[in-house]
């Protein structure tokens, strides 16, 4: 299902084997700050095709974000469609 993958961590491209979508990622600080209470989180985007360079944002088919702080957040957008989730204080 995933083509090619990609995050802060590792910039380039990786091939996943797959067809039909492109991943880029990254964690919101997550293992270096955990232990000092800061919030954490993901963020994603998807994009159709076998790329992740000459493309935009509004070609994503979903994009998602969660944080983790003192309550938990998440949003999700499927093309015109938004949720938005937030559990806790």
């Amino acid at each position: 299902m995933v083509k090619l993958a990609c995050s802060e961590e590792v910039p380039e491209p990786v091939d996943m084997g797959g067809s039909g979508f492109s991943v880029a990622f990254d964690p919101l600080d997550g293992s270096s700050i955990v232990d000092t209470n800061f919030a954490v989180g993901t963020i994603i985007g998807i994009w159709p095709g076998d790329k992740l360079s000459g493309i935009t944002g509004r070609e994503q088919v979903c994009a998602h974000c969660y944080v983790c702080f003192l309550c938990a957040q998440v949003n999700l957008a499927l093309g015109q469609a938004q949720v938005r989730t937030r559990v806790g204080t």
